[in-house]
């Protein structure tokens, strides 16, 4: 496959974990199993077609959170309540963004922040439906 923008492709994944972690992508997750004692598989797929570039994956000691309608937030347990609290008028951006677009209305079925843990100070990367945020992001004025 080539990794270029013009080459788009729908994809699913089977992902094996620890019990004791999550895992995230940019995709759906449509179920989560029981593999044996240790691990379980979560099974994700995409919608839309995206370009090869576009794939993320995280695992870890993650907890998720709705804060309304499509758009949700991921952090380590820890930070959560920081986390929702900072991005908990998010909804309202993105419908005033969404409401510029009405003939191209927004492809995906969610919109997922994960702010990542203290040790990547700085860095992200936006997916379809699963954005990696700097924790530099989290400030407590919801700026």
């Amino acid at each position: 496959m080539q990794d270029t923008p013009a080459v788009k492709f729908l994809w699913s994944a089977k992902i094996r974990i620890p019990k004791e972690f999550d895992a995230f992508m940019s995709a759906v997750k449509t179920t989560r199993f029981n593999y044996n004692a240790t691990f379980d598989e979560i099974v994700f797929v995409a919608p839309v077609k995206v370009q090869a570039y576009l794939i993320a994956l995280v695992v870890g000691d993650l907890k998720a959170q709705t804060i309304n309608g499509t758009i949700g937030v991921i952090s380590e347990p820890g930070q959560l309540p920081a986390v929702v609290s900072e991005f908990s008028g998010l909804w309202t951006w993105f419908n005033a963004v969404q409401s510029q677009y009405e003939r191209n209305p927004y492809a995906w079925p969610k919109y997922d922040l994960l702010i990542l843990p203290p040790s990547f100070a700085w860095g992200g990367m936006e997916n379809p439906m699963l954005t990696f945020g700097s924790p530099t992001l989290i400030v407590g004025d919801k700026s």
